[in-house]
């Protein structure tokens, strides 16, 4: 499973347009893996990577308030509150947003 997530990981990375680095995704990735599996395996590692940047293109567009970010990861990939505020954490943590 691990061999399966580091190659999908190395995957997204390779392929996903405007990624900067790959060591953060992959970080990031595995902190996704470890905080919500479940949504991980919802979404998979693609549409989370998307996802992260997406994060980070709102903040650098000034949409940074909790709540407005929430409402937006929901809008753009159904999932409770809570877990729409970790994964905005994660990309900025990780992603470097």
């Amino acid at each position: 499973m691990k061999l399966i997530i580091a190659a999908t990981a190395i995957g997204a990375a390779l392929a996903a347009p405007g990624i900067a680095n790959a060591d953060a995704t992959s970080r990031y990735l595995q902190e996704v893996q470890s905080e919500m599996p479940y949504i991980l395996t919802e979404y998979g590692s693609t549409a989370m990577v998307s996802e992260g940047y997406r994060i980070c293109g709102y903040e650098s567009r000034g949409i940074t308030g909790a709540s407005d970010l929430a409402d937006r990861i929901v809008a753009d990939m159904p999932m409770s509150r809570s877990s729409a505020i970790t994964l905005q954490i994660l990309a900025e943590s990780d992603l470097g947003c």
